[in-house]
């Protein structure tokens, strides 16, 4: 960044030991510049250096918007905290997603920033992949493909940091062991219903589920750093909000979306 800012100086430095030299060197060889000619050559002068500034100034936008997101200064990003988190191996494609949608990953690193903090929702490698491939070719070729991605990572995201005993006592304290969270996607069809439920693992009678998505047993709090908190579920979110955008681009491959997701109110 200095380098860029200090491009401006450079630029505009050079311009007027330029009209200064001219200058000097008339001077010396005896020749008289006339005072229409005089102006003309400063108007010039300070054209070409009001012309550097909006270039480094353009140079400068053009840097700032170019640079990886990221976190607040002495901080690891939040895909770094995951990657580096003991089921990272397992979270490399949701981590490697959202370093691929700055915007999603600002939103995140914002919230993170407030008192409140951030609950990150991370589906596993495994599930991912396990997307019908129908979808993936048809959002690789829609124009909404980054809409729907971006909606997609926010819907796993909840603007509250709740480690596993604080979302284990929430819901027990709801109205029938449920509540209705917003995520950070915005808006009514982007809320989860956090429930708790038989678990599908052996081991464990209850679990935790975020829409139809369960917290794996050994996937609560892998990520408990300041502003936030990461645990691992068996499957992606699919708020009714993304169901219905993919079904809006992707018509022909609705018959491979799963079904919309846990909704019986809360």
């Amino acid at each position: 960044m200095g380098a860029v800012l200090g491009s401006r100086k450079s630029i505009g430095a050079w311009v007027v030991d330029t009209g200064r030299r001219i200058f000097s060197e008339q001077g010396r060889g005896g020749r008289r510049i006339n005072t229409t000619t005089t102006k003309a050559i400063l108007l010039v002068t300070e054209m070409a250096v009001a012309a550097a500034a909006v270039f480094a100034m353009f140079l400068a936008a053009t840097w700032l918007l170019t640079q990886p997101v990221m976190a607040q200064q002495g901080q690891p990003s939040i895909p770094d905290l995951i990657q580096q988190s003991s089921a990272g191996k397992n979270l490399s494609l949701f981590a490697e997603g959202l370093r691929s949608l700055p915007n999603v990953l600002q939103a995140m690193e914002n919230q993170r920033q407030k008192p409140e903090g951030v609950t990150i929702f991370a589906p596993t490698d495994v599930s991912l992949l396990a997307t019908p491939e129908a979808i993936v070719r048809c959002l690789e070729q829609s124009p909404r493909e980054k809409e729907i991605l971006t909606a997609f990572k926010l819907s796993h995201a909840i603007p509250v940091r709740l480690p596993m005993d604080a979302l284990t006592t929430t819901v027990s304290q709801s109205p029938n062991g449920k509540f209705l969270q917003p995520t950070l996607a915005g808006g009514d069809s982007s809320a989860v219903v956090i429930r708790q439920a038989a678990s599908r693992y052996p081991g464990a009678n209850t679990g935790i589920f975020v829409d139809d998505a369960q917290i794996l047993p050994d996937g609560s709090d892998v990520v408990t750093a300041a502003g936030v908190v990461v645990h691992v579920i068996d499957r992606p979110i699919l708020t009714p909000n993304v169901v219905q955008m993919i079904e809006e681009a992707c018509p022909m491959a609705v018959a491979c979306v799963p079904p919309p997701p846990y909704t019986d109110g809360a």
